[in-house]
């Protein structure tokens, strides 16, 4: 009887010091999760919401805005390519006049919004980003910087748009405006 009695002193011992050293991971798992639940940064709300545009309600409506200029871009580059139907009244030939030609401020002044959209866009990006000299080095952001120079450079200086004379800044300017490496995800 009396080692019964101290082998169930044994047993309820174990279960007590198991039963503490379960309760101790239990408060270290909760103490754990409140500290990985603090809030982030700024930057790291706004590089989760860049990657994963789900992940909160500004995340998304920013994605959304974003689109929309992209497709306000492209729409205003493929504008200024198509004809509006009106013939010069310079031209001797007959020749009809493109609406970059026509609406050569309006569509100016819509695709320098865009850019500056676009700029702002790149440097809270640029910003936000955990590596920004990896995020600097990608091709979107490469593409983007070989636009703005290449593109508004020469715009800013002669007032306007000179892509007709430079085919290979328009193609340029065109395919910035997709923004390859973000809006594909």
């Amino acid at each position: 009887m009396k080692e019964d009695y101290q082998e169930r002193g044994r047993d309820l011992a174990d279960r007590l010091s198991v039963a503490a050293q379960a309760q101790r991971e239990i408060v270290a798992c909760r103490e754990a999760a409140v500290a990985a639940a603090a809030p982030p940064t700024l930057r790291g709300r706004l590089w989760r919401g860049f990657e994963s545009p789900q992940s909160s309600t500004w995340a998304l409506v920013f994605y959304y805005v974003t689109g929309f200029f992209i497709a306000v871009s492209v729409l205003t580059n493929v504008v200024e390519t198509v004809s509006c139907g009106v013939e010069d009244p310079a031209s001797a030939d007959g020749r009809s006049l493109s609406c970059g030609e026509r609406f050569d401020v309006e569509l100016f002044c819509l695709d320098t919004a865009c850019v500056i959209i676009f700029t702002a866009e790149y440097i809270v990006r640029l910003y936000a980003a955990p590596n920004r000299i990896r995020q600097a080095q990608t091709a979107g952001t490469s593409l983007r910087q070989l636009m703005w120079l290449c593109g508004r450079v020469p715009d800013l200086q002669s007032g306007g748009c000179e892509f007709e004379s430079q085919p290979g800044l328009l193609r340029t300017k065109v395919y910035s405006a997709f923004h390859p490496s973000e809006v594909g995800k």
